[in-house]
C-alpha cells in the first residue's frame, strides 16, 4: 500500500550518524515496551501478543531465545536509527528489515555477540515508511539467548507547518469560543462534504468563511465517550467515560474548567443525557442547562433546536462578559427522526402517510441501542424503508442546519462573530445498512465515525480552505486553548492545529466502542484503516481497509498487506494501554433514563 523502498542499509557507529536539525525535532523513543508486546516468532511462525506466552516482566529487559525472536513494527521519520543494548554468551543476532509494500527483506545485522555490546543500525533508506524490524537469535548451542537491556529509536522529525494559520484576536484580546455539536451528523450527509441533497445550506455558507477538515474521526460511535473526548482532549480509555456506567475521572480537566479558571464566562446548553453533568461533562460551566428527554411527551424525545436556540439567544441578550465559551449540543438528527414538514419536504419522492412513518419508526426502534433486536445484521429493513429513513434523517439535518445558522446570525447581529472562534462538529454518525445494520454505537466504520469538523477562526482567517489531513475530536480542546492564548497541557492525546505537526504518528486517529455486546477499537490513517473486533474469532479480529480504493470499508485488505496489518495491530495495542474507567455513576434514575433512550434493554 506504500511505495516499495529500496533496501540499502548499513550498520554505522553512533558518531558517524549526523543528526543535524532542519527545523524539526529529534525523537528518542524507548522500544522496550513495544518489544514486550511485540509479535513473538518461533520455528518460522509468529503469533500476535496474547496468543503467545511472553516470559518478560512488565518492566526490565527483553529476552530473545534461540530460534525465536520478536517482530517490531515502526513508522519511521526522516533519519531513523535503532540502538540496541545487548548481553549475550556467544549467540548470533540476526536483524532484518522490510518496508511495507516492498516484499523484500534485507539483513542489516548478522554477527556473533559475546558479552555486552551496543549496536546501532541506521535505517535512512526507509525514511518515511512503515517497516518491520525482525530480531532473531541463531546459534547451535542449547539454551543460548540474547538479553536486550535497552532499545531506542532515534529519529529526526520534520517540523511540518501547522494545519491552521496563526491569527491575532482583536487588539490582542483572547477570542470568544463557540463549540456547536449536532448529534448523529455523519459527514457525508453535509453539502460541503459532497452531499448532493440540500441538507445544510447554512453550514455550507459557514464553511466558505472557515477551515474545513476533509477527514475528521470521532473517538467513538456513540455520544458519551465522543463528547467527553471533545471536552477533555483525551481518548475514551484515558478520560474514563467508557460506558454508560462510568463518568469522566475527577482528575481530568475539561475545556470549560480550564477557560473558567482563566476568566472566561462559560455556558453550556445540552439536550442529550449522555453528554450531561451526570457524567462530569458540566464541570467548569458557570451556566449549565441540560434539557431532559421526554419521550412520553415529545415524539422527537429530545428538545428541538428551535427551542434550544431561543434559550441560547436569551443568554446572549443578557450580554455575557467577554471572553466567553458557549457550548451547544443539539440532538435533532438522532433517532427517532421527526423533522418538521418544511424541513423534510425537499427530500420526499412521494410523501408517506403519518401512519406509515409511525409504523416504520416503531419497527426500527427495536434495532437501536439496548432494544430487543439491537445490532441485528443484516437488519430486517427493506431498501424502501431505508430510503424513507434517509429522507427523515436528512429532514432532521436540514432543521438542525437552520438553527445553527440562526446562532451565527445572533453572533453577527451583536458584533461578536469576527471576535469568536466557532467550531462545528458532531459526536458520531449513523448507519443505514452500509454494513448491514442501522443506528450507531455498534461498529467503527466510516458512516459512524467520520464527522464534519469545521472551524472559523476569529476574523475568518484562512476562510474557505480545506485540510485533507486526518484529524480527530481530541484535537478540538488543544486547538481552542492554543487559539485563546492558554498553555496546552502536555499530557493530552490531541494536538493543536495551530502548532507544528511534528510526530509522524500525528496523522493517525483512534476510536473505540464499548457498549453492550460491542467491543471494538480502530486506528485510522490518511490512506488506510484497521478495526479490531474483540468478539471476532482470534484469527480475524483485525481487519484492514485501503480507504483510497475502498472508502466504504467493505473489503479486508489484510491478506495483501501483512506488514501494514502488523503495524496496525501494534499501534492498537500501544494506544490502548491500561483501561482507566472513571467513577461509577449513581443509579438513582440513570437506568430509567438510559432505558428511555434505548441504551438499556427492558
Amino acid at each position: 500500500m506504500l511505495r516499495p523502498a529500496r533496501l540499502c542499509l548499513a550498520v554505522l557507529s553512533w558518531s558517524s550518524l549526523a543528526h543535524g536539525s532542519t527545523g524539526g525535532a529529534t525523537l528518542a523513543r524507548d522500544l522496550l515496551p513495544l518489544l514486550r508486546e511485540a509479535d513473538i516468532c518461533a520455528h518460522g511462525r509468529c503469533a500476535p501478543a496474547g496468543r503467545a506466552e511472553p516470559t518478560d516482566s512488565a518492566e526490565g529487559p527483553v529476552t530473545l531465545r534461540a530460534d525465536a525472536g520478536r517482530d517490531l513494527y515502526l513508522r519511521l521519520g526522516d533519519r531513523p536509527e535503532v540502538e540496541l543494548e545487548v548481553e549475550a554468551v556467544r549467540a548470533t543476532l540476526h536483524v532484518e528489515i522490510e518496508a511495507d509494500g516492498s516484499g523484500e527483506r534485507q539483513r542489516v545485522y548478522d554477527a556473533l555477540v559475546a558479552g555486552h555490546r551496543t549496536i546501532r543500525i541506521a535505517l535512512d533508506a526507509l525514511a518515511g515508511h512503515i517497516a518491520r524490524l525482525a530480531l532473531r537469535v541463531a546459534t547451535p548451542e542449547a539454551g543460548a539467548q540474547i538479553v536486550l537491556s535497552g532499545a531506542v529509536l532515534r529519529d529526526a522529525l520534520p517540523a511540518d507547518p501547522p494545519l491552521l494559520a496563526r491569527f491575532a484576536g482583536a487588539d490582542g484580546r483572547p477570542p470568544n469560543v463557540v463549540v456547536y455539536v449536532i448529534d448523529t451528523l455523519r459527514a457525508d450527509h453535509v453539502g460541503c462534504y459532497g452531499y448532493r441533497r440540500p441538507t445544510t445550506p447554512r453550514i455550507d455558507e459557514f464553511a466558505r468563511s472557515a477551515v474545513r477538515f476533509g477527514r475528521a474521526v470521532a473517538q467513538s460511535s456513540w455520544t458519551l465517550p465522543a463528547v467527553a473526548s471533545i471536552l477533555t482532549g483525551l481518548y475514551p480509555l484515558h478520560h474514563g467515560a467508557i460506558d454508560p456506567d462510568h463518568a469522566i475521572r475527577p482528575d481530568v480537566a475539561t475545556l470549560a474548567g480550564v477557560l473558567a479558571a482563566r476568566g472566561w464566562t462559560t455556558a453550556g446548553f445540552v439536550t442529550n443525557y449522555l453528554g450531561s453533568d451526570v457524567y462530569g461533562l458540566g464541570r467548569g460551566f458557570q451556566t449549565y442547562r441540560f434539557y431532559r428527554e421526554q419521550g412520553a411527551r415529545r415524539r422527537a424525545v429530545y428538545l428541538r433546536s428551535d427551542a434550544v436556540l431561543r434559550r441560547v439567544e436569551h443568554w446572549l441578550e443578557r450580554g455575557p462578559r467577554n471572553p466567553f465559551l458557549l457550548y451547544v449540543h443539539v440532538t435533532d438528527p438522532h433517532f427517532p427522526y421527526v423533522p418538521p414538514p418544511r424541513s423534510v419536504r425537499p427530500f420526499w419522492t412521494g410523501p408517506p402517510s403519518p401512519a406509515e412513518i409511525d409504523t416504520l419508526t416503531d419497527r426500527v426502534r427495536m434495532l437501536h441501542n439496548g432494544q430487543a433486536d439491537w445490532g441485528t445484521r443484516p437488519a430486517p429493513v427493506s431498501p424502501h424503508d431505508i430510503a424513507l429513513l434517509g429522507d427523515l434523517y436528512d429532514g432532521e439535518i436540514r432543521f438542525a442546519d437552520e438553527y445553527f445558522g440562526r446562532l451565527l446570525d445572533a453572533l453577527q447581529k451583536r458584533g461578536l462573530l469576527d471576535t469568536t472562534v466557532v467550531v462545528l462538529t458532531s459526536d458520531h454518525g449513523e448507519e443505514f445498512l452500509e454494513h448491514g445494520g442501522v443506528g450507531h454505537g455498534q461498529t467503527l466504520h466510516a458512516e459512524v465515525v467520520n464527522v464534519p469538523m469545521i472551524i472559523r477562526l476569529a476574523g475568518a482567517v484562512g476562510g474557505g480552505t480545506q485540510v485533507d489531513r486526518t484529524v480527530q475530536q481530541v484535537d478540538v480542546l488543544p486547538t481552542i486553548l492554543d487559539a485563546s492564548g492558554v498553555p496546552v497541557p502536555p499530557d493530552l492525546d490531541g494536538l493543536s492545529w495551530l502548532a507544528p505537526q511534528g510526530p509522524v504518528t500525528s496523522t493517525e486517529a483512534f476510536a473505540t466502542v464499548r457498549l453492550g455486546p460491542f467491543d471494538q477499537q480502530a486506528v485510522v490513517a490518511d490512506s488506510w484503516k484497521a478495526i479490531r473486533d474483540f468478539d471476532a474469532p482470534p484469527g480475524s479480529r483485525v481487519r484492514l481497509f485501503d480507504t483510497r480504493t475502498d472508502p466504504g470499508e467493505l473489503h479486508d485488505a489484510g491478506a495483501t498487506a501483512p506488514l501494514l496489518l502488523g503495524y496496525a495491530r501494534a499501534r492498537l495495542r500501544e494506544v490502548a494501554g491500561p483501561l482507566r474507567p472513571g467513577p461509577v455513576v449513581p443509579d438513582n434514575d440513570r437506568l430509567d433514563r438510559l432505558r428511555a433512550l434505548g441504551y438499556v434493554a427492558e
